[in-house]
């Protein structure tokens, strides 16, 4: 199902969606520091702010807990949904 929901939003991204099936997976989860292995279900590398608005909404849609990365000192612990935001430069979040 979860995979179902990846197709629609994939399109509407201008950066990529990661799930375990791709090559990029392994290296696109790995953290800064290499004790800390965690797998989440899904990364998404947001290109730009429609894409962190578009990852949360999913995220909100399918009852997937997130992480922000906006470095690799990051852990996200057990998230479901991963949006990665290190290619925008900065990233602000609004609990509002």
């Amino acid at each position: 199902m979860l995979e179902q929901a990846l197709e629609k939003m994939s399109p509407r991204l201008r950066g990529s969606v990661i799930t375990p099936a791709d090559s990029e997976y392994e290296t696109a989860r790995k953290v800064y520091n290499g004790m800390i292995d965690r797998h989440p279900e899904v990364i998404v590398r947001c290109a730009n702010v429609a894409d962190v608005r578009a990852s949360v909404n999913f995220a909100r849609e399918e009852a997937l807990t997130v992480a922000v990365r906006g470095g690799g000192l990051q852990s996200f612990s057990s998230a479901h949904l991963v949006i990665s935001a290190k290619a925008r430069g900065s990233v602000m979040i609004s609990v509002e």
